[in-house]
Order: C-alpha cells, then structure tokens, then sequence
C-alpha cells in the first residue's frame, strides 16, 4: 500500500471549513469567490469546494509564523 503525501486531518478541517464558508448565512469575500468559480469559471459544485479549500489552506499557512510577508498577497483572493 502506498503511503499518503497528506495529512488526513487536515484535509478534514480544510474540507470543513470551506463548507462553512459556501454554506453560512454570512456574506464574505470567500462565498463570492466560490459563486465566482460556479457562474463564470462553471467549475462542478464538488471542485469549486476543493479550490475554496486550497485557497483557505494558502491563505492559513501564509500568516504561520515567517511568512507574514506573504500574508496580503494571499488574504486578498483577487477574483478576476
């Protein structure tokens, strides 16, 4: 069996978190992000989820400690 190049849990909480972004009532720069991808990109449901995700897991690492140089270039999420 090969071994996974990911952390499990990780994934989950990410997974999680981009859930309560698309899903809440609240209105945020990362549900307009997602209606972005599904009208105009017309990405699927399940692979607008994964890249809202990956872009909330850039945006967690890029304010760890040593990349806070970073941290506005990535918060940002320039849509177009």
């Amino acid at each position: 069996r090969r071994s996974s190049q990911f952390n499990r849990t990780m994934k989950y909480v990410f997974r999680t978190a981009a859930l309560a972004c698309v899903d809440g009532a609240a209105k945020g720069i990362i549900r307009d992000y997602y209606h972005h991808l599904l009208t105009e990109k017309r990405y699927t449901e399940q692979n607008a989820r994964n890249a809202v995700a990956r872009r909330i897991c850039i945006a967690t690492f890029a304010v760890m400690p040593g990349r806070i140089e970073s941290c506005g270039l990535v918060i940002s999420m320039t849509i177009l």
